[in-house]
């Protein structure tokens, strides 16, 4: 195993991905930004949600 590396985790992990992006202040619903994405959710999926705020 290298560092970094998802050998640890094993075949669990694998899975479908759906990121879902908020603009910065624009509110929490997640169900627009799922529309917004052209997206749908199924069991076992994982979601990703970009707050929409920099950094910088």
């Amino acid at each position: 195993m290298t560092h970094g590396s998802a050998d640890r985790f094993g075949e669990a992990i694998v899975t479908r991905g759906v990121l879902l992006g908020l603009a910065p202040g624009g509110g929490t619903d997640l169900d627009a930004a799922l529309e917004r994405a052209g997206a749908t959710l199924s069991a076992g999926d994982a979601v990703a949600v970009r707050g929409g705020w920099d950094i910088n």
